[in-house]
This record gives structure tokens, sequence and C-alpha cells, in this order.
């Protein structure tokens, strides 16, 4: 995708990141976004989600740190891919997110290449 320029000036970046488990799209700003390509294996300390028009994303936020930690070798999958379902905060617990719509079947595709553990993401484009 495209980088989007916002009013204040920012340029947001969003790539679909994966581990062996799913996928999700992150948003980064400026040069944090600029310092990522696709097939870069990141590790990001410090992020956090939240809802973007109902979409899940994974964001670095001010304090969060992503690092390049390798590329290409890693099990992943884009499969199912969060950010393409729609979600609601639960009412009875606002912080917990809630899928909006059931999703009848989830295709899980196997996840390929070598293992480099979970607490890393596969920077791919959609």
């Amino acid at each position: 995708r495209q980088p989007v320029h916002t009013a204040q000036g920012s340029t947001v970046h969003t790539w679909l990141v994966a581990d062996e488990t799913a996928s999700v799209e992150i948003s980064l700003f400026d040069k944090m976004g600029e310092a990522i390509s696709p097939g870069d294996i990141v590790k990001l300390a410090d992020g956090y989600c939240a809802l973007y028009r109902e979409a899940l994303v994974l964001y670095a936020g001010q304090r969060g740190e992503l690092r390049r930690v390798g590329d290409f070798e890693m099990r992943y999958t884009d499969q199912p891919n969060l950010s393409a379902w729609s979600w609601e905060r639960d009412a009875n617990q606002p912080s917990n997110l809630l899928l909006a719509k059931p999703v009848t079947a989830l295709k899980h595709q196997p996840a390929t290449g070598a293992a480099e553990g979970p607490s890393h993401m596969k920077v791919s484009t959609r």
C-alpha cells in the first residue's frame, strides 16, 4: 500500500506483518515505516493494537521500538489476517475486542520457512 500523508505532516506506512499464527496490518509513522522492506524479519517492543475503522491494527506508538533482526528465513502464515475482520469493543469490558461479524470458515495455512521464534514478525506485501 502507498504511504499516506497526514494533515499534520507525518507519513503513515502500512505493512502486513505475520508470525506462525496469523497476520495483522501494522501502521508505522515516518522514518520507522521507511526503515523496513518486504521480507524483513522485525521485532516490535512496546507496541499496541487498536481499532481503526473497525479493523485491528498494530502500532509501534511513541515508546515502541521496531528492530530488523533478519530477512526471509522465518516460518509464517498470512492467514488468518486479523485486520481483515470487523471488530467491536466488548460492552461489558471495553478493553476487550470481539468479532463484530462471525467468521464461519477460517482457512489456516501451514507456516513455511525456517523458525525464528514467536516474538518475531515477517514483513509482507498484501
